[in-house]
């Protein structure tokens, strides 16, 4: 692809809506990708549409001049005992391979820093798979640091069936 157009690489970024579910659920099919696991399309669509009414999420959408989504931050509301604060935990981010390394990443972990800051939460959480360099750096560059545990998840019995 040749070099982008200033109004394709200039990113709105801002809360996405229900509205929005059909055009970042193209996007998070190929974000589940990149986690090799395979998704139809109806239940995405579903997911998404549960997921952007629910009042304990943040959805943050990039969308150029044209109306492209090229990214998209999935967001739950929290806690840090720490701080005794709310606190934000990115659970899904992705910027669309023909829109990285053009500054739409920093963009959305922006907004995500001014929700938070609105909300009065003191930390944004986030985990990253440590073989994704460019995400990492990316996630520095934004003000993350790399934390001294682990992350870990359990499967509850008969979640799948759900």
């Amino acid at each position: 692809m040749g070099r982008l157009a200033v109004m394709d690489r200039d990113p709105l970024v801002r809360r996405a809506s229900p509205d929005d579910a059909a055009s970042i659920a193209a996007l998070y099919a190929d974000f589940l990708r990149t986690y090799g696991h395979e998704a139809e399309p109806a239940p995405i669509l579903r997911f998404l549409i549960r997921m952007l009414a629910a009042e304990w999420t943040r959805f943050f959408v990039a969308v150029n001049a044209y109306g492209t989504f090229m990214g998209f931050a999935g967001c739950v509301l929290s806690y840090s005992a720490v701080d005794q604060s709310g606190a934000l935990v990115i659970n899904d981010f992705y910027v669309d391979v023909p829109f990285r390394r053009l500054g739409v990443g920093l963009k959305l972990c922006r907004a995500v820093e001014r929700c938070a800051v609105e909300l009065g939460a003191t930390r944004i959480f986030l985990a990253a798979d440590p073989d994704m360099e460019a995400a990492l750096s990316l996630y520095r560059k934004a003000g993350f640091e790399v934390m001294p545990y682990r992350s870990m998840t359990r499967v509850l019995p008969d979640a799948r069936d759900r």
